[in-house]
């Protein structure tokens, strides 16, 4: 409960109709062709799907928002929470995520970011065979640290890596690092990157 004495300044809440969105109307007219023609291939393509037809539907579950300062309450839809597909769930997460990297993780430091390109020959073998992913992270960890330690073999780099499997099989590049633009040395400073040439 509010303790001050100016009420809330924010406009009235509006819920999103995700029916209205182009995507829901495509998945909704053409998900059960993708079915038939085997064009989902693993269990978990399915559920997201069964999930985002189900984002912001009061009939799949909702909270009760209530007000006790006015009285005021309003259904509040339960969300597919799926990421790379809900568009609503993805945006989201990211910022929530993002939001927590940069409060608690991420040092006050520059930081690039990069994609790991595999051969067009080898998408299919991590495309089709996902066990192996976790493999292709700590090969890029090893090659990111050796990289890096060339620079000053006295620091240690510091990177995330995020495995994003979403994207067509000409476009799967599944490793996406955030690294900080330098190493740390032992005292605790970062020594930063020379300019790219």
């Amino acid at each position: 409960m509010r303790t001050d004495a100016h009420p809330p300044t924010g406009g009235i809440y509006q819920p999103r109709n995700p029916r209205a969105s182009p995507l829901y109307q495509c998945i909704r007219r053409h998900g059960a062709e993708l079915d038939a023609a085997g064009l989902i291939h693993r269990p978990v393509e399915g559920q997201v799907l069964e999930r985002f037809m189900a984002c912001g539907d009061l009939h799949h579950g909702f909270a009760r928002v209530y007000c006790d300062q006015c009285g005021h309450d309003y259904p509040l839809a339960y969300s597919c929470k799926t990421r790379y597909f809900c568009p609503s769930c993805h945006q989201k997460r990211m910022l929530a995520d993002g939001e927590w990297l940069e409060e608690y993780l991420l040092a006050p430091v520059l930081h690039r970011q990069y994609v790991f390109a595999l051969p067009k020959l080898i998408r299919p073998f991590f495309r089709y065979r996902r066990r192996h992913l976790g493999e292709l992270c700590r090969l890029v960890a090893g090659l990111l640290r050796m990289g890096f330690k060339a620079m000053d073999p006295r620091g240690q780099p510091a990177f995330i890596l995020y495995v994003q499997t979403f994207g067509d099989l000409v476009t799967f590049n599944p490793i996406h690092a955030l690294v900080a633009d330098g190493v740390f040395l032992p005292s605790g400073t970062c020594r930063v990157l020379p300019p790219a040439a």
